[in-house]
């Protein structure tokens, strides 16, 4: 057991121990260890309790052996080959104690014994920091080095019956909770971690049968299980993904490819590895291809969408094509969500008129909730979505028609959300039929998509009714319905508006839904109004920080010029409040947040001076707002944003991208979510101001009429708009 500290104790300890008390492994099994930290209970340390990483695994411990032989890193050529990788993750802090704080790893991660013997492991890790010191978040703080007491394990051979008996331990446990998808007991995730690390050749060929997209969880863990693999084993796994890739009903995925390739790496200097690992993917994809006719069904598309996905720079225009025709026919055998994303991102490969047949088929699924954000009808409701928008662009006027009448009933299957790519109109013929649906229901996912529907449809018929509702609910109504609502009566009777939305910013407390925090926001998705502006100026000396930030986020894409010196007197009241006193602002104890939302209200303030809307920063402006910056956090950020503002010799950078319903532009240090605003901007800039628009990726037909599009905003407003080239995608 460790040993609990001491109120005297001044430093954090770490004590590490196997999980289960044992100190004798066969070669192969899982090694679970318990690391335990402790320290003083003055709240000034505390713990990362990050269990994951996008990246393949964490790099908070390190671990030195003894002795140096008989172990390898099981994943050395999996990193040194990959030329960096993105980690993250889910990430958690625990203020330290006396009590234990403990932390749970299986050492085969870092260590795979290959010989028998007697071994000695000491654990040094970096989750520890101390908040005193550094930044004020909890990435900010300065993380310690902490070193464990040494364990000792004795590691045994493993004999054929051990290794039989514990593959069928696994693959029993993996069987009995097959029949109950979306759930992972921990004996699940014991088996499968068990499988991971037992390095048999059985356990090779089982874990390739795995590598599949429809089993996500077993697919990363078996990917770099297999990537783990002790060398000799190599062939093995090789050879039993070869057959897979050969299988009809076996559907091939990237992780698929990307894991072929590592197991045929040869353990040479990283860069070398690194140029080796893509010639033996494209060798591999080229396998995949020559397979591919002879794959079925879901085999079929998703292999076929995985060739795509992962194309080499040498696919010619023509297997390209065939490829987009093989997934064309076979779309609705994808997995709903990557339907949503081949019609989204693959579109310029599925066009054709051929898939009008099937594009009907997808946006008419029934749906009986459109408003619900659970996942399987919000997946559905982005399928129905994006297979509307195509079909108008191929056939408008009857793809028109299906979503009036889809929008159009008691019950509608889709969302006003959903429609973002139809013209703007009005729909009087369908208004009362919303009004008297959103008056009579009480559930607020129903009363969102009716409130949205009038707010983005609507022509003002049902002022009334609408006002009669919102009245008795502001305040305590979910955010959603009330944001809709209170857009509707902004866009059609601003003047009985106002006291509505100045009671939605004031209502808080017990018994009110804390929707304060994002009145402006939730409003502005579909109206903004010069009452908005007034409002959002009175809310700035709010005394809950998050209203004003609110209020403050609105005015930087709505405000216009009178928004300048409210929020300039705001941000020097601020500063002034917490000049010389940044050590205050930033402190904070371990575990908590600390005085986040006045950093944030600072940071929000200074950001709506010099990225407005409504006016072009001045030199003299932004100089200010630096000058008024507190502490080295905001002082970083708001130097960031003050250096893009600065063309210098050069012309100001611009950038466009639309996806779906989100659009993003930016300009200099402006960022903008309609092609509206972005042109009220450009015409803010003296006439022969130089641009230059950066190509976003991927360059699709869709992003380069958007391109084209933002060139003729800025040529008709007299300015140089130069175009960059495209970046390679190799």
């Amino acid at each position: 057991m460790p040993v609990l500290a001491s109120a005297e104790d001044a430093t954090p300890q770490l004590e590490v121990q196997t999980a289960e008390g044992r100190a004798l492994y066969h070669v192969g099994e899982r090694i679970p260890l318990k690391l335990s930290f402790t320290g003083p209970e003055n709240k000034q340390f505390e713990t990362n309790m990050a269990s994951y990483d996008r990246s393949g695994r964490m790099a908070y411990e390190e671990f030195m052996v003894a002795p140096t032989s008989g172990w390898a890193d099981p994943l050395h050529v999996y990193f040194g080959s990959s030329g960096g990788y993105i980690g993250g993750g889910l990430r958690g802090f625990a203020p330290l104690s006396a009590k234990p704080t403990v932390v749970n790893l299986n050492l085969n991660e870092w260590v795979r014994f290959d010989q028998p013997g007697t071994y000695t492991i000491v654990v040094v890790s970096h989750r520890v920091s101390d908040v005193s010191i550094g930044g004020g978040g909890p990435f900010g703080a300065e993380s310690l080095s902490l070193t464990s007491n040494p364990i000792q394990l004795r590691i045994i051979p493993a004999t054929k019956a051990w290794e039989r008996a514990k593959l069928t331990e696994i693959l029993n446990e993996l069987e009995a909770n097959s029949k109950t998808p979306g759930t992972e007991p921990d004996s699940v995730k014991a088996a499968i971690a068990d499988l991971r690390f037992l390095g048999t050749a059985a356990a090779a060929r089982v874990m390739a049968q795995h590598l599949r997209e429809d089993e996500l969880t077993l697919m990363y863990e078996c990917a770099l299980g297999i990537d783990g693999l002790r060398e000799k084993l190599h062939p093995i796994a090789l050879a039993a993904m070869n057959r897979l890739i050969d299988d009809p009903d076996f559907p091939v995925s990237t992780w698929f490819l990307s894991t072929m390739s590592v197991l045929q790496l040869s353990d040479a200097d990283p860069a070398v590895q690194h140029e080796e690992r893509a010639k033996l993917t494209n060798a591999d994809w080229a396998l995949a291809l020559q397979a591919l006719p002879a794959k079925e069904g879901r085999a079929r598309a998703l292999s076929a969408q995985t060739l795509l996905s992962s194309q080499p720079k040498e696919i010619s225009p023509q297997q390209k094509a065939d490829l987009g025709g093989i997934l064309a026919a076979s779309l609705k055998d994808l997995p709903v969500e990557k339907q949503v994303m081949e019609l989204q991102y693959g579109w310029d490969v599925l066009r054709s008129c051929d898939l009008l047949p099937t594009l009907e088929l997808l946006a008419k699924i029934p749906l009986k909730n459109p408003g619900s954000n659970e996942s399987n009808s919000y997946t559905t409701r982005e399928l129905k979505s994006v297979a509307l928008h195509r079909w108008f662009e191929l056939d408008p006027v009857s793809a028109h028609e299906e979503a009036l009448k889809q929008i159009g009933s008691h019950d509608p299957s889709i969302t006003a959300d959903s429609l973002a790519f139809l013209p703007k109109e009005k729909l009087p013929q369908f208004e009362s039929l919303w009004a008297d649906e959103f008056v009579t229901a009480d559930d607020y996912q129903r009363e969102a998509v009716f409130a949205s529907l009038m707010a983005r449809f609507g022509t003002g018929s049902a002022v009334a009714q609408v006002r009669e509702k919102a009245n008795a609910k502001v305040g305590e109504w979910a955010c959603a319905p009330q944001g809709a609502a209170l857009a509707y009566l902004v866009e059609f009777d601003p003047v009985s508006a106002r006291p509505l939305v100045e009671r939605a910013v004031k209502e808080r407390g017990t018994g009110k839904s804390a929707c304060n925090h994002s009145v402006f926001q939730d409003i502005s998705l579909y109206a903004t109004d010069p009452i908005l502006t007034d409002i959002a100026l009175e809310a700035l000396d709010d005394p809950d920080p998050q209203v004003p930030m609110d209020a403050l986020i609105y005015l930087m894409s709505y405000g216009d010029k009178s928004a300048e010196q409210p929020i300039w007197n705001r941000y020097v009241e601020w500063s002034e409040k917490w000049r010389g006193r940044a050590d205050v602002l930033k402190s904070r104890e371990a575990g908590s947040v600390g005085n986040w939302e006045e950093v944030g209200l600072g940071e929000n303030l200074a950001q709506a001076l010099i990225q407005n809307q409504g006016w072009l920063a001045t030199p003299d402006l932004i100089s200010g707002v630096l000058e008024r910056c507190v502490g080295d956090q905001m002082c970083t950020q708001v130097k960031q944003i003050a250096d893009q503002a600065k063309a210098g010799p050069g012309p100001y950078p611009v950038s466009a991208y639309r996806s779906g319903q989100n659009e993003n532009y930016q300009v200099a240090q402006y960022n903008f979510k309609s092609l509206e605003l972005l042109e009220a901007k450009i015409a803010q800039f003296p006439r022969g101001t130089r641009f230059s628009l950066t190509p976003t990726s991927p360059q699709n037909r869709d992003q380069m009429q958007l391109e084209d599009r933002v060139q003729e905003l800025f040529e008709k407003n007299g300015m140089i708009l130069l175009r960059v080239a495209a970046p390679s995608l190799f």
